[in-house]
């Protein structure tokens, strides 16, 4: 497993096996590949993008310091595959829409995109299924974030339905959801099967 770095938004999780899993049947040689505002280092296949310039696991350097709900300075259509893990419930719900809009901008015809987030609808149903105090105390991270820094809360929740949803409306066929793994957390990966621009 690769090593973790402290973050203001995004993941700090290290490349698990189910998650390189993931990669190696998403990712071909010659596959150009990006990682957005996740802090952990994904190897010289992936360009990293983030808005915290601060060195990545490893020391590795962000090749791109952005802020996602503004125009990410790169090529529309250039990407294989656009991940994130942990990052987009980091938006308020008025500016998301401009960065979901910005990162679908990024994938090519026939590429994919790959979103991890909490999975709200998973969080509520354990808050109800397991009636304790730890699980109460254990969710409030998942609904709101760790609010250690200004930029690790949340401002918004997702189910599978509203992820499908809003990549279908631009132009994504969705593939696979994933459901309940890390403690409450939503997988999707979409392919662009239309430019909606």
């Amino acid at each position: 497993q690769r090593q973790s770095h402290p973050s203001r938004v995004g993941s700090t999780m290290p490349i698990d096996d189910k998650l390189q899993a993931e990669f190696d049947r998403l990712i071909e040689p010659g596959h150009k590949c990006i990682v957005l505002g996740t802090r952990t280092y994904h190897g010289p296949q992936w360009t990293h993008v983030d808005v915290d310039p601060r060195p990545l696991s490893g020391g590795h350097r962000v090749e791109v310091v952005a802020d996602f709900s503004k125009k990410i300075p790169l090529p529309s259509e250039e990407y294989d595959l656009v991940f994130s893990q942990e990052c987009l419930e980091h938006f308020p719900r008025k500016v998301y829409p401009r960065v979901l809009n910005e990162w679908c901008r990024l994938v090519k015809q026939g590429g994919r995109i790959m979103i991890q987030v909490p999975d709200f609808l998973a969080c509520c149903e354990q808050v109800l299924h397991h009636d304790t105090l730890e699980m109460d105390r254990g969710i409030m991270q998942l609904f709101y974030g760790g609010q250690v820094n200004e930029y690790d809360f949340h401002y918004n929740g997702f189910t599978p339905r509203i992820l499908r949803d809003d990549l279908e409306q631009r132009g994504f066929s969705v593939e696979d959801v994933k459901r309940g793994f890390e403690a409450g957390y939503l997988q999707i990966i979409a392919q662009k099967i239309a430019d909606t621009a």
